[in-house]
């Protein structure tokens, strides 16, 4: 493994870190990484959520209080230092120009952000939509929340949505799961349209369900679950 500078650690709630590290290698979006703490031995996954055109490799992590890596993002700061390794996985964006839904449940956002931006970066949709569901609890839960609703309205063919579980009284937004935010958007046929699923296992499961039973093919829905 190497060594990485933390070039900043950020808590966006107590339980939610964006991590940034002073490393960047060759990777395609949706790739992950697997991190470890210079005194551990333990090593875990995290998606990057940077796009393969940035300068640095940037996560966003959950703390698992009862984990043996997460917990310890506390103790550190920007100047310390992480093992990291990688690029792994199949789970990548391909660069097609099709109408592409990007969902997101939580920190699953990763690599739905490191796709997105690096779509965005590239030019991928010239001649199709391309859309973001981000699926969280409670809006403290959102990452990158003001980046994606700047592109959203700065890009015409972007389209953010962001769905909120348990909304408070002033949130205008939609509410629940992604499902009937999806539906609402496209009614029931999504055929002929491709997807990309992350979060964790029982809302990737939901959503593929849904997918397929509103008409979009098996082979066009590309997911990973944690």
């Amino acid at each position: 493994m190497d060594r990485a500078k933390i070039l900043s650690l950020e808590f966006i709630n107590p339980r939610l870190v964006y991590l940034v590290l002073d490393y960047k290698k060759d990777f395609k979006a949706g790739q992950f990484a697997m991190l470890k703490h210079l005194d551990g031995t333990v090593k875990r996954a995290f998606s990057i959520a940077s796009s393969p055109l940035d300068e640095h490799w940037e996560f966003i992590i959950r703390i698992n209080e009862g984990g043996k890596f997460t917990p310890g993002l506390r103790n550190l700061k920007a100047g310390d230092e992480l093992e990291v390794a990688g690029p792994y996985g199949h789970f990548t964006f391909q660069e097609e120009d099709r109408e592409t839904l990007f969902i997101g449940g939580g920190a699953g956002i990763s690599p739905m952000r490191s796709m997105v931006r690096y779509a965005h970066q590239k030019g991928i949709f010239r001649n199709s939509d391309y859309w973001l569901f981000y699926g969280v609890n409670v809006p403290e839960d959102f990452a990158f929340f003001d980046e994606f609703t700047a592109m959203d309205r700065q890009v015409d063919n972007f389209h953010f949505v962001p769905v909120v579980l348990e909304p408070p009284a002033d949130w205008k937004g939609d509410t629940g799961f992604v499902m009937p935010a999806i539906e609402k958007r496209f009614g029931k046929d999504l055929s002929g349209k491709v997807a990309y699923i992350c979060g964790p296992p029982p809302m990737v499961k939901a959503v593929r369900e849904f997918l397929e039973e509103h008409g979009m093919a098996k082979e066009d829905i590309r997911f990973e679950q944690w």
